[in-house]
């Protein structure tokens, strides 16, 4: 992380270009060329290589957008991809030492910090039924039961009952607990699938909320 801080401006000599319409010399691309310069420098000083790809990552990236007026979390899913879900708090981290640099207030001002939220939005395990110790092909493995809105209605029910009781995640247990809904009429097997899917959006929605009051945001 210290050599990404070090490298992390080190193109914008050769990138100084003045613009007549800012009255001011710009430094349009430092970030990217920078990051294949610090690549080549740490290569000829014989840095490991997966050290190299760190550092050139952090320099490429660190010029993120981040308005969060405009910002998508689908935006900050594609940053996280980029640089590397191991990377992007070092990521982070750098920004924050290039505020500092530059003589800025504060080195974590709400639009960073908000920023970092939706990062931890972005890389947590939603909640679904993809959590559970069984799948729809296992349910229909079990039931004989064909394709369709029954098997998601199973798959909400046991989430529920995972949700409020989570050592019950388990092959055996799930799989007696089809064996159970599986007999249930329609209209109450429709009813502990509805339960499930509502259950399922609380417990996101308090999930975010947390993250959200960790970081002092809304």
């Amino acid at each position: 992380m210290r050599l990404a801080a070090l490298f992390h401006d080190v193109s914008k000599p050769e990138t100084r270009i003045w613009s007549d319409e800012k009255k001011d010399w710009t430094f349009y691309g430092h970030d990217v060329v920078g990051g294949k310069t610090a690549k080549k420098i740490l290569t000829r000083l014989k840095y490991p290589n997966d050290m190299i790809d760190t550092i050139a990552k952090l320099v490429r990236w660190h010029l993120f957008f981040s308005d969060i007026e405009k910002i998508t979390l689908s935006a900050v899913r594609r940053l996280v991809r980029n640089v590397g879900p191991e990377n992007v708090w070092d990521l982070m981290k750098v920004r924050a030492c290039d505020r500092i640099g530059m003589g800025r207030p504060k080195e974590k001002p709400y639009r960073l910090r908000k920023y970092e939220s939706m990062i931890e939005e972005a890389v947590r395990a939603p909640v679904s039924v993809a959590m559970l110790a069984i799948d729809g092909a296992r349910i229909m493995e079990l039931t004989g039961e064909a394709p369709g809105p029954r098997i998601g209605f199973i798959l909400h029910a046991l989430l529920e009952d995972v949700l409020d009781d989570p050592e019950k995640n388990t092959k055996e247990l799930l799989e007696a607990r089809v064996n159970a809904l599986i007999a249930l009429p329609a209209d109450e097997l429709l009813a502990l699938g509805k339960k499930g899917k509502a259950k399922r959006a609380e417990k996101e929605e308090g999930e975010i909320t947390e993250i959200r009051k960790r970081h002092w945001v809304k």
